[in-house]
């Protein structure tokens, strides 16, 4: 039976004494045995990487939807699919068209929203970012983190209310933010004199 070994938690100095220590512990079989199956090669089709070829037709999708278009209906999934799959047909042409519409059916408006809301941060108005992020909710994919996001550029625009009042219909995300962390600087002592007595400062 091995033997259990306090100072497993401890790493190195060499790859060997990691596997030492778990020999100690576990037994050579049972450490053999794990060692076959975390390298054992995973059966069934290595996953594409798609989507980074389609950036640029996700940003020219952002763009519309952001200055009130349709990317969807303007440009259909299978047109997308079969101009990437003349570029880029793979082993079948049809397989690579198949799969990309497959992909794009499920999830192109999502990233398409996601481009959106990278795009308005910098770019639009704060109003365009706060349409694209409620897009986003309503996708359901990441719900949580969209809604905490939202909920935080919420909270920005209610600060920079307060402070300065309602912002500049051209200002974006990033702006708002940046000015509603400022603080309001606070008037001089002479003038709040005069406001509160409505007399003219002494000199």
């Amino acid at each position: 039976m091995p033997n259990p070994s306090p100072d497993l938690e401890i790493s190195g100095p060499a790859v060997d004494d990691d596997i030492r220590r778990l020999i100690q512990r576990y037994g050579v079989d049972k450490v053999q045995e794990a060692i076959k199956q975390q390298t054992a090669r995973r059966r069934g089709p290595i996953p594409i990487a798609d989507w980074p070829e389609l950036t640029s037709i996700l940003r020219e999708d952002a763009r519309l939807w952001l200055e009130g278009g349709d990317p969807f209906t303007a440009r259909s999934n299978r047109s997308i699919a079969l101009v990437f799959a003349e570029k880029h047909p793979g082993h079948s042409f049809a397989s690579t068209r198949d799969r990309l519409m497959r992909k794009l059916r499920e999830r192109r408006r999502y990233y398409t929203l996601v481009e959106a809301e990278r795009l308005s941060e910098e770019k639009y108005p704060y109003t365009e970012n706060l349409r694209a992020i409620r897009a986003l909710l309503e996708t359901g994919t990441l719900h949580d983190s969209w809604d905490r996001l939202l909920r935080l550029r919420e909270g920005s625009l209610a600060d920079y209310k307060a402070k300065f009042g309602e912002p500049p219909a051209s200002m974006t995300m990033q702006e708002l933010v940046a000015e509603a962390g400022k603080p309001i600087t606070p008037a001089p002592a002479s003038n709040v004199l005069q406001t509160l007595t409505g007399s003219s400062p002494k000199r």
